[in-house]
């Protein structure tokens, strides 16, 4: 495939892509890391173009590119493998790479974003100016966010071939329920405005019985929500609803709450994200607790099903 489809669909452009915006910021809030980016790697041109970028200092958040011995998604890229660096300083692979010693990265995680064809062509990264011990699941986490720009690269090219002037912007109204009738279920309407604020517009009587907590409460106080989720569900629940989101695709997920009254139940969620005017979403959402179904398959209660 040429290399001039990515300027065909925009992905060298200044112009900012709200959907990409979101990933970026979605990583270096999961990371707590100083920059995240998602960087397309541009070799007639020698650069590398930062289609979406957090936390970049000046004169880069400007130009939004760099050249590419300034890259280290360049290694992403060409291996098309992620690229975990504790602290370059100290790495002899990178210690005199010019993105350690002009632009004053210390410490790396990158993963492959791919085109429709299954070939790297950029990478989703997080950075930090500090030592950074990267695990797997923090290089698993990151693909789960980088799938979702690759999935909406996809839609992008799709949409190019198909004659259109853009790409959906939305899916299907509605939700596809999981699990079956008899186990409790509660509606939730869940908005997410550009700058992150979040509210819960409904909630149906039945939060009370899986949460224990009131639907009104819920409503004006959307950090109940996810304060009851066990640490390390936390996480994937959030990151599976960037994923989703990025990819304006079906939302289904299971995790595990502990109740105000001490109850550890395990919920799964459904919904499909819906654009609202500004960049924002809206989640129609159908939660139920299946607790019971889970105990009856014998899962252990450390491990999330898939």
């Amino acid at each position: 495939m040429p290399h001039d489809y990515l300027e065909d669909i925009g992905l060298f452009s200044l112009d900012r892509t709200p959907v990409f915006d979101r990933v970026v910021e979605a990583a270096r809030s999961l990371f707590v890391s100083k920059i995240s980016l998602i960087s397309f790697v541009d070799e007639p041109n020698d650069r590398q173009f930062f289609k979406a970028a957090t936390g970049l200092p000046l004169p880069w958040s400007q130009v939004r590119q760099t050249p590419l011995s300034h890259s280290l998604c360049l290694f992403v890229v060409a291996h098309d493998a992620p690229l975990m660096i504790a602290d370059a300083r100290q790495d002899a692979r990178f210690n005199a790479h010019d993105a350690v010693t002009c632009l004053g990265v210390v410490s790396y995680l990158g993963v492959p974003i791919r085109n429709a064809a299954g070939k790297a062509i950029a990478a989703l990264c997080v950075i930090d100016t500090r030592e950074r011990a990267w695990t797997p699941d923090d290089a698993e986490l990151l693909e789960a966010l980088a799938e979702g720009v690759t999935s909406q690269i996809r839609l992008m090219l799709e949409a190019r071939k198909a004659g259109r002037t853009g790409w959906s912007q939305g899916g299907p109204s509605g939700v596809a329920a999981t699990g079956s009738a008899d186990m409790p279920s509660a509606t939730l309407t869940y908005f997410q405005a550009p700058d992150g604020h979040e509210k819960i517009d409904f909630a149906s009587d039945a939060c009370d019985s899986i949460w224990e907590v009131a639907a009104a409460d819920f409503k004006t106080s959307f950090s109940n929500l996810f304060a009851m989720c066990l640490p390390g569900d936390l996480t994937k629940a959030r990151a599976s609803l960037g994923n989703a989101a990025a990819r304006l695709t079906l939302w289904q997920h299971e995790w595990r709450i502990t109740t105000p009254s001490g109850a550890v139940k395990w919920l799964s969620g459904s919904a499909h994200p819906e654009t609202t005017p500004g960049g924002g979403f809206k989640w129609s959402t159908i939660v139920r607790d299946v607790t019971d179904r889970v105990h009856a398959l014998g899962t252990p209660p450390d491990v999330m099903p898939t």
